[in-house]
């Protein structure tokens, strides 16, 4: 699979250009997630200009950050098969990673909220609607919209009903 881009160019670009890493990513159309990764990843040096500039700008970044932390863990394979094992040998104790063939299902679990939590986060500051609250919304404007005939008209159309027999 041939790769989507061109990081020694886009480390050069980064490296002579005037803004932060985030403005970066959305200057390029980029996942902020992928370019930090290879910012950390490659060393890219910029010094005094990797400063958010506003307060929520900081917390995307956090959040940004925390989403590739969870997106490297869920791109291990093993991530969720791994426990941390406890031995007691006497007067040692020890603790040693293993990995079973059972799924750690509360690690899954709190993997989900983590990536549901921060889902939730970035869509309050980038303004964007959840499904749920996109169809409340397209309700309450069908209500309004059938109100405001209502009120222009002043004709109330009720349900048929249906006889009796």
């Amino acid at each position: 699979m041939k790769n989507k881009y061109d990081w020694e160019k886009l480390r050069e670009e980064f490296s002579a250009a005037d803004c932060t890493l985030c403005a970066f990513a959305k200057e390029k159309g980029m996942n902020y997630a992928t370019l930090y990764h290879h910012y950390k990843k490659e060393g890219w040096e910029k010094k005094g200009t990797d400063i958010p500039s506003s307060p929520l700008e900081k917390e995307i970044l956090i959040a940004d950050k925390l989403t590739a932390v969870l997106d490297e863990a869920i791109d291990d394979k093993q991530q969720f098969y791994r426990y941390i094992v406890k031995e007691k040998n006497g007067s040692d104790s020890g603790e040693e990673e293993r990995i079973f063939g059972k799924m750690d299902m509360q690690a899954f679990n709190n993997a989900i909220k983590a990536l549901d939590a921060l889902s939730e986060i970035k869509r309050v500051m980038h303004g964007i609607l959840s499904p749920l609250e996109e169809r409340k919304l397209s309700c309450e404007n069908k209500n309004t919209e059938s109100e405001k005939e209502e009120n222009e008209t002043g004709v109330v159309i009720l349900p048929e009903v249906e006889d009796e027999k």
